[in-house]
C-alpha cells in the first residue's frame, strides 16, 4: 500500500453528500430554491452544500434525512468519510507519527 492510501481508506475520493442531494432533487423534478424552502434553509445553503464548498453538518443532515427518508447518520457518515479522506492527504499531517508506546504505534519504526 502506497503513501496514497492511509490504512484503512479508500484509493479514490468519497462522494460528497451535495452530489446525492443534486442527484435527489434532479431526479424528483425539484428546483434547488423550493428544496431549500421545503427544509428551512437557503437556495446559496443548498447550493453551497451541492457545490462541494459547504459540509453537511448535523442539523443539515437531520433536515436532509427528513425530506428524504433516510438516517441524519446516512448524511454525516458520507460527509464524515469524505473529509477524513481529504485530510488524511494533507502534506501537512504527512510528519505526525504514533507516539512511542501508544497502542497502535508501529513497532518498526525507529
Amino acid at each position: 500500500m502506497g503513501n496514497d492510501t492511509p490504512a484503512g481508506r479508500p484509493a479514490f475520493r468519497p462522494v460528497h453528500p451535495g452530489r446525492i442531494v443534486k442527484r435527489n432533487l434532479d431526479a424528483l423534478g425539484i428546483t434547488v430554491e423550493a428544496f431549500a424552502n421545503h427544509i428551512g434553509t437557503s437556495r446559496q445553503t443548498v447550493h453551497a452544500i451541492i457545490a462541494g464548498r459547504s459540509a453537511v453538518g448535523a442539523e443539515m443532515a437531520v433536515r436532509l434525512a427528513r425530506a428524504f427518508n433516510v438516517t441524519p447518520q446516512f448524511w454525516l457518515n458520507m460527509q464524515t468519510n469524505h473529509t477524513v479522506w481529504e485530510i488524511e492527504r494533507s502534506k501537512s499531517l504527512d510528519d505526525i507519527r504514533p507516539l512511542k508506546g501508544s497502542r497502535h504505534a508501529d513497532h518498526r519504526g525507529p
